[in-house]
């Protein structure tokens, strides 16, 4: 499949590799496998470098197949091996790596124009379209990621917020915000219809079914809630209450947790799906909006409206950090089923922002 994106040659190939951060002690703080091939991982890198920096003496890397150039002089301070790599002055490696992944940065472009405020996105399981809530308007875009085109504007609505489809990619659901009610699109026929509607609903926005299928999930910030619909008898619940202006919620592809961006809080939350726990693990947002999960549960993107910029979230460590720039109050983030783009409703700009979390080698 072609990618929206226009993606740059990889500088240097350099593939997988162990890093595990110590301190003096020789406690282990930090022991991952690491996909150099994907530009946050390499971030994260940079990150540990730094970690190592603050609490211990040294980090090692050892790497699969690949090492960094011998001849980079930067990289000084480190002592290469055939197998391994010694940080013994970890700061100022952690420039080195830094300036290195310089060269291979992630892009933000704006492929697709002439949106009416923008909020939830919703990438298909073919990897091929989305669908856009067209918040300030009366319909559902559905994009050609391909082609970037609008296809059609499925109409109806009353503004259109947060969108969600099946795992299997025969319908999708809709928070059809001012009317207080869930729109379903049947992506096959492309009829539209409203089977749920109720008083409880309050500027509700963004909505995410579970893998399974079975449910449903409803940020209702009105309520400062989050509602809970099941799909298989439509009867709703609000298991998740006293947040402050939850506006998106995302599911993990395992189906064990759930993220909601708690906009009065400046904080995302975390829903334990087994206990029903929350929990507010993450911090230092201004606003956060709309919240995706990656495929493989390792990482979440936020959208942080008032700060202009998306936020990436380690879910491994849990380490928060804002690389992605030059936004206008985003809102709803998706993230493609390949994991190698997202994108992000730029609410203020009215338009659709893509970036790009990998570059083939």
């Amino acid at each position: 499949m072609a990618s929206p994106l226009r993606r740059p040659p990889a500088a240097r190939q350099v593939r997988q590799a162990w890093v595990e951060v110590r301190r003096l002690s020789g406690d282990s703080l930090l022991a991952r496998r690491l996909d150099l091939a994907s530009t946050t991982c390499l971030q994260l890198l940079v990150e540990v470098a730094g970690l190592a920096g603050s609490q211990c003496s040294m980090a090692h890397l050892i790497y699969g197949d690949g090492a960094l150039p011998r001849s980079d002089k930067n990289l000084s301070d480190v002592i290469l091996d055939r197998s391994e790599v010694w940080l013994t002055l970890v700061l100022r490696v952690a420039s080195s790596f830094g300036t290195w992944l310089s060269e291979r940065q992630e892009q933000v472009t704006f492929p697709f124009l002439d949106f009416c405020v923008p909020f939830g996105v919703e990438v298909m399981p073919d990897g091929r379209h989305a669908l856009v809530g067209d918040r300030g308007g009366t319909s559902v875009a559905l994009l050609d990621l391909e082609r970037r085109k609008v296809c059609c504007r499925l109409a109806g609505f009353h503004g259109p917020c947060g969108v969600a489809v099946s795992p299997d990619g025969a319908y999708a659901l809709v928070a059809n915000q001012q009317d207080g009610d869930i729109g379903r699109i049947d992506l096959k026929t492309r009829d539209v219809t409203f089977p749920i509607l109720l008083e409880d609903f309050s500027m509700h926005h963004g909505i995410a079914i579970a893998p399974d299928g079975a449910y449903a999930l409803v940020a209702n910030s009105g309520r400062n809630n989050i509602g809970r619909i099941d799909l298989r008898t439509w009867e709703v619940s609000f298991p998740y209450s006293e947040l402050s202006e939850p506006l998106d919620v995302a599911i993990s592809h395992d189906g064990s947790f759930a993220l909601f961006t708690n906009k009065g809080g400046d904080s995302v939350g975390r829903i334990d799906l087994g206990t029903h726990e929350v929990t507010f693990p993450f911090s230092g947002f201004t606003e956060p909006a709309g919240v995706a999960i990656s495929p493989d549960d390792a990482f979440a993107l936020v959208g942080n409206q008032s700060a202009h910029n998306v936020a990436h979230i380690d879910l491994v460590i849990g380490h928060v950090s804002f690389p992605f720039r030059g936004f206008d109050h985003p809102h709803g983030v998706a993230i493609a089923p390949c994991g190698a783009y997202a994108l992000v409703g730029n609410h203020g700009g009215n338009n659709i922002g893509c970036i790009s979390l990998t570059w083939a080698s």
